[in-house]
């Protein structure tokens, strides 16, 4: 085996091992989404349900403002876990034509796309332009993932902030 054809599969190799650790990332994102927002929709709940009901001002104000914060941070949450558009608008691919051999957009496919013509297309791909195509895409929708991920931490730990002051407020007594 010459010395190009073993570079060639260890590039195609660590492109497939590190699109296999970006998806698992992706997919870390909308599980950790997922549980916090459970987490916080119940702690706005309780919080509201329990502490609404006291005559203290300065008591409710907090609480809605931690309801508006807490909405908020849904709101990102949901950014979180809807499924994002393929990025192909933010992949700057040079002279490379992707021939979508790796995802099928099932939306392209014409009457004409048979097995044959994708079996074809996939035996004359350039698998390492291809999988660093597919690679970029990836890096681009984890990116959007984890900066909506970190303002629902930060909005959260806001909100959660915010409950805790309220319920210390109705416990130390406000006389507001």
């Amino acid at each position: 085996m010459d010395q190009n054809l073993r570079d060639v599969q260890t590039a195609i190799s660590c492109l497939l091992h590190a699109i296999d650790d970006t998806q698992g990332t992706i997919r870390a994102y909308d599980m950790k989404a997922n549980s916090l927002g459970v987490l916080l929709t119940l702690a706005l709940g309780l919080s509201n349900i329990s502490l609404l009901q006291s005559p203290a001002f300065c008591t409710k104000n907090l609480l809605f403002l931690s309801l508006g914060l807490g909405l908020l941070a849904l709101f990102t949450l949901g950014l979180v876990l809807r499924p994002v558009m393929n990025p192909v608008k933010k992949v700057n691919v040079g002279n490379y034509v992707p021939t979508k051999t790796y995802f099928v957009d099932s939306k392209s496919l014409t009457v004409e796309d048979s097995v044959d013509v994708h079996a074809r297309r996939t035996v004359q791909t350039d698998w390492v332009a291809e999988l660093t195509y597919e690679k970029i895409k990836l890096a681009s929708i984890r990116s959007y993932k984890h900066s909506c991920f970190t303002w629902a931490i930060v909005l959260s730990g806001a909100t959660l902030v915010l409950i805790a002051v309220a319920v210390a407020t109705q416990v130390g007594g406000c006389n507001g």
